[in-house]
């Protein structure tokens, strides 16, 4: 209709029927004195049956204010979630001032049977004012918050285009950010999902008035644990408003996921980043890739920036990021291009470079090119280096061409070089032959320089004497889960969860196991002369840098009473109450130190078959009668830490044969003769028990006329090797 009458504007007008009812539907506003009121979807539904009693509705509601120096926009429009929600509601505002612009939106959705889901995002603009020095001039301020939704995380190429950072890029505060919530709950990137919880914060800032860098930091909790960075930063040189001659815009990406325990991390360089020229268009992107324990690839890395080398058969879990490089029409005739790149991956290094040039003037035509591509493999070090050029020329139909490649190796450095003048060739060898059997590492150097406690850095040997503290570094043994925390050292009061060396280990056996964890591959495994060897392959081990096959790696190990000194029955999974677990890690282990068959540029750079590390799981604790040890024996025989409860505490089993604690309260009502009796009773019957710290009358001494002087908390419930309170 688009009709307007004094301050009223209709903007749409529409009627319709359905199952008995009549629809009528129209968008109105009204504006006067600097305010402004909207409606969508105002309308009303008129049963045919019942006209005296229609059902009104509203899709959205506007309201503004517009007086400088101040301006106020917002809006709540409904959304359709489906029939599984009651209601779901969007909504925006601005508010626009001379020194700060404040943009904020978000959503609220009730489910029918559930919780509500809900999130706010905001940004607060200080461009202004100057908000900091000019090395670091903030620009803009964002937070926000998520409960029961979640966030899509955006992929590299996808970051530009991620709202939370394009409402940190925007040039005004006011690009409609109700076209942004429509993109993040269309679009998928935010949605209701119960359980999940997110933050953000984020900014942007002018570095040195040359970089302008946004950024948003999120962080995911609920089934997963995820952590990212997502931003853009655009350099230009030299600063605005000058004329730039060379600009470069980049997209980063940096994201945790606990689900596949690896760390991601990304950068590309945009299609509006020139060097010397417009014309000149630069490319390319890096990738950093770190998977631990957990993941499917466990101790495996990459870095690369550009790509990796022409020969190189990339991992399908490998990220691909473009090479490096320029792209310059210099002129309608003379096209210019090239690219680099580096990467490490677990068993090489690789880097290379290349360089093109194409001229055509008609009848007349030059082509030139160069390129290098290396590969260096670790200690004991090598290194070989593809090169090659070639230039020609084409008039009238005839051609000429001079071009030359090879190979170059080391250490010692020799090669071989091929060079081609037109039809003609001749191959110049020069220096040592390519040592395709290298010098070998001695097992003592081999030991210095590639196992743990070896050469330290800038070539300084272990001191002498030692050796054994050194070794130590190579097999290692670490309580995986059920240590418990140790008692503060003397002139703190911070606890402790690692032990001093040579100190006993405190622990609850319900849930403790133990690693032994080796930096030399194990290819056998017996434990309290049991073979444990599930998932070992490899009878023998390989050492690449030696140069040595056919060795024998084996590790023996005993668990014994330590009093009785009778070995504990092990197995590969407990088989009964009585009997230890000992499990194998055989998740791959670097092929560049322990695998000799031929490096290929393919696979993940790890090699199976060996064990890496042992795990063992003691049997279920077996529990006896109840028994109140003092807190103040067990300080005394013991390294865990205590702190006395102002709270009692109810210590009862699920089968109910504890005594229940007794408040302070409690305890001050008991009879004192009655006290007395129970107390010397008590204390005898403690040292029958034959209790450690109960042995020692400089430990009981006293305490017959007051057994309970730190009253109910004073004592600690427990178990055989379980401390509890």
């Amino acid at each position: 209709m688009d009709k307007t009458a004094g301050p009223v504007h209709v903007g749409r007008v529409g009627a319709a029927y359905r199952s008995g009812s009549v629809l009528l539907l129209a968008d109105v506003e009204a504006s006067g004195g600097g305010l402004h009121f909207g409606t969508k979807g105002l309308g009303a539904e008129i049963s045919l049956n019942n006209p005296g009693n229609p059902t009104f509705h509203l899709d959205g509601l506007s309201l503004g204010y517009s007086r400088p120096p101040l301006t106020i926009a917002g809006a709540l429009v409904r959304r359709n979630m489906g029939k599984d929600y009651s209601l779901a509601v969007g909504g925006m505002a601005v508010v626009q001032t001379p020194a700060v612009n404040v943009t904020a939106m978000g959503f609220y959705a009730q489910k029918i049977s559930g919780d509500p889901s809900l999130f706010c995002f905001g940004v607060l603009d200080l461009s202004r004012t100057s908000a900091g020095p000019p090395m670091f001039r903030l620009e803009k301020l964002a937070a926000g918050f998520g409960y029961h939704t979640q966030v899509r995380t955006p992929h590299i190429a996808e970051v530009r285009h991620f709202p939370f950072v394009k409402m940190l890029t925007a040039t005004e505060s006011v690009d409609d950010p109700l076209k942004q919530l429509d993109i993040l709950l269309g679009g998928g990137w935010v949605t209701p999902a119960s359980g999940e919880m997110w933050l953000a914060a984020g900014m942007e800032a002018l570095v040195y008035e040359l970089v302008d860098v946004s950024g948003v930091a999120i962080v995911q909790f609920g089934n997963e644990l995820v952590a990212g960075l997502y931003g853009h930063a655009v350099a230009q040189f030299p600063k605005r408003p000058a004329m730039p001659w060379a600009e470069l815009a980049v997209d980063v990406r940096a994201e945790y996921r606990s689900s596949s325990d690896a760390l991601e991390i990304d950068a590309a360089v945009t299609d509006t980043s020139f060097v010397l020229d417009r014309n000149c268009k630069l490319t390319g992107g890096a990738a950093v890739r770190l998977w631990f324990g957990r993941s499917a690839h466990p101790g495996e890395f990459v870095v690369s920036v550009g790509g990796y080398h022409p020969k190189f058969v990339v991992p399908p879990h490998y990220p691909r990021p473009a090479r490096l490089g320029f792209d310059w029409h210099l002129s309608d005739a003379i096209h210019a291009w090239g690219s680099c790149y580096a990467a490490l991956t677990p068993h090489a290094f690789m880097a290379g470079i290349n360089a093109n040039l194409h001229g055509q003037w008609d009848s007349a035509s030059v082509d030139a090119s160069v390129y290098a591509d290396a590969l260096v493999e670790w200690d004991p070090f090598y290194f070989k280096v593809d090169w090659g050029g070639r230039i020609s020329g084409t008039v009238w139909g005839i051609t000429a061409e001079v071009g030359a490649d090879g190979h170059v190796w080391g250490p010692p450095v020799g090669g071989v070089a091929r060079v081609k003048i037109g039809r003609f060739g001749i191959n110049v060898d020069f220096g040592a032959d390519d040592p395709g059997d290298r010098v070998k590492l001695s097992p003592q150097d081999f030991r210095d320089r590639m196992l743990p406690g070896g050469i330290r850095p800038h070539g300084a040997p272990a001191a002498a004497g030692t050796a054994g503290s050194q070794d130590a570094k190579v097999v290692t043994l670490t309580a995986s889960m059920g240590l418990l925390p140790s008692a503060p050292v003397s002139g703190t009061t911070e606890q402790t969860t690692a032990p001093a060396a040579g100190a006993s280990w405190a622990f609850g056996v319900q849930e403790f196991a133990c690693r032994v964890t080796t930096a030399v591959p194990l290819t056998s495994v017996r434990v309290n002369e049991v073979d444990i060897l599930e998932g070992i392959t490899r009878k023998t081990l390989d050492i690449r840098p030696m140069k040595a096959t056919g060795i024998s790696s084996s590790m023996k190990i005993t668990v014994k009473h330590k009093e009785t000194e009778v070995a504990a029955p092990v197995g590969p999974v407990p088989a009964d109450s009585s009997m230890w677990g000992a499990t194998l890690d055989v998740r791959g282990v670097p092929a560049a130190l322990w695998d000799t068959t031929p490096m290929t540029f393919g696979g993940s750079g790890l090699v199976g078959g060996y064990a890496s590390a042992i795990t063992l799981t003691p049997p279920p604790a077996s529990y006896t009668r109840k028994s109140l040890i003092p807190a103040k024996a067990v300080r005394r025989r013991s390294s865990i830490g205590m702190v006395a409860e102002k709270m009692a505490r109810n210590y009862t089993c699920k089968n109910n044969d504890r005594l229940p604690a007794m408040s302070e309260k409690q305890l001050a009502n008991v009879s004192a003769t009655t006290a007395k009796q129970t107390r010397i009773a008590f204390l005898e019957a403690l040292k029958a028990l034959d209790i450690p710290g109960f042995s020692m009358d400089n430990l009981t001494q006293g305490l017959k006329e007051n057994v309970f002087e730190n009253g109910a908390s004073g004592y600690v419930d427990a178990l055989p090797q379980i401390l509890e309170g």
